[in-house]
């Protein structure tokens, strides 16, 4: 097993990202437990692209997004301690501080990304699960998503500046 690097530390955006992202998580929750005993038995908890409902839980599944939320969030923080276990392209000596801050980097912001869609899955079944169908709300969700992919695509393109240039 690889040494834990010691010189490694959180850049301020990975320490932001990390913070809210944790902070939205647990904000998911709250809100989930405060409208806990208003939700019905059934509760939709799948929907198709259209927004519409297409599958529906009992009323104790609306933790199952908060709790995938966390579990994520905990997994990608430990990751992001330990940038040594990482999959690297080209990492040399020289440039082994640049690909841990961007891929700790990466990692901080994917964890704002899973809390920010969690949230929003979150609170869109819940207020269904109450009667409110706000039609932007779902489309929020299919926006960060596509956003959120393009924007992983373009942090992998840009993996390209770690390659050795030719001599």
């Amino acid at each position: 097993m690889k040494e834990k690097t010691e010189s490694y530390q959180r850049t301020p955006l990975q320490q932001w990202c990390t913070w809210i992202s944790l902070a939205i998580t647990a904000a998911t929750a709250f809100y989930v437990a405060f409208m806990y005993q208003q939700l019905p038995q059934v509760v939709p908890m799948h929907f198709n692209f259209s927004g519409e409902i297409d599958g529906w839980g009992g009323k104790g599944s609306v933790w199952f997004l908060p709790a995938i939320s966390l579990f994520m969030w905990v997994l990608l923080f430990i990751l992001s301690d330990r940038p040594e276990l990482h999959n690297y392209y080209y990492l040399r000596e020289e440039n082994k501080t640049a690909q841990y801050r961007f891929s700790c980097s990466l990692l901080a912001v994917t964890n704002l990304f899973i809390s920010v869609v969690f949230a929003l899955l979150s609170l869109d079944v819940m207020n269904r699960a109450l009667g409110d169908v706000y039609p932007l709300l779902f489309q929020s969700i299919i926006i960060v998503v596509i956003l959120g992919i393009l924007a992983m695509i373009a942090a992998l393109v840009s993996l390209r500046r770690f390659k050795p240039k030719k001599q």
